[in-house]
């Protein structure tokens, strides 16, 4: 009788996976990223294995939202599903003690958060100045994001300082600082600097 109930509950699963009493697109959660170039992904319960990827879903990762759909091929995952709202209006910036908009022509220190590719990312523009000479004021922090625009880890990227370049990081905690050389001058633009907080 075992063996019945598992013929049984083996032919359930493979009707349920072939999308014979499923709609055609079914909302399914990534459970795994397979080196093949397919993902398995679960719903309700049952997982749906080797699901192809279309070319636009370029970074799958555990836990993403997706839709897949029921082609004659078998099971196809259209993308991710945007669980981020972007914020397309700048955001300007209350900087820290030290710290000024420079007042050239690299404008107000302003961020968004915007969807490229399916990856969330938080974008930035304009231009600061500190006040001391050589070395950025409050040991480079200047400002500190609210939470939802805080990358899942530490992010680092190059900046321009009056010509020399400067490392900008962001962490977990929101805290945005600048890391900058020996012999920087006292302003940096952050014009075209992004990171990826998903």
């Amino acid at each position: 009788m075992a063996g019945l109930d598992s013929l049984l509950g083996a032919s359930v699963d493979a009707v349920k996976r072939s999308g014979a009493i499923e709609n055609s697109a079914l909302m399914a959660t990534v459970a795994m990223v397979n080196t093949d170039g397919t993902v398995d992904v679960s719903r309700a319960g049952d997982t749906y294995p080797s699901v192809r990827l279309l070319t636009g879903y370029l970074m799958p990762t555990v836990g993403d939202s997706v839709e897949i759909i029921k082609t004659a091929g078998g099971w196809v995952c259209v993308g991710r599903l945007q669980t981020v709202t972007p914020t397309p209006q700048w955001v300007s910036v209350t900087l820290a003690s030290g710290y000024t908009n420079n007042g050239n022509s690299n404008g107000t220190v302003q961020y968004r958060r915007i969807v490229d590719h399916g990856s969330v990312f938080v974008e930035w523009c304009g231009g600061m100045s500190w006040t001391t000479s050589g070395t950025p004021a409050n040991g480079g922090t200047f400002y500190t994001m609210p939470s939802g625009f805080r990358p899942l880890s530490r992010r680092s990227v190059a900046a321009a300082a009056g010509g020399v370049p400067v490392k900008v990081d962001f962490g977990t905690d929101g805290i945005c600082s600048i890391v900058a050389p020996s012999g920087v001058t006292t302003w940096c633009s952050v014009n075209g600097v992004r990171y990826r907080i998903d």
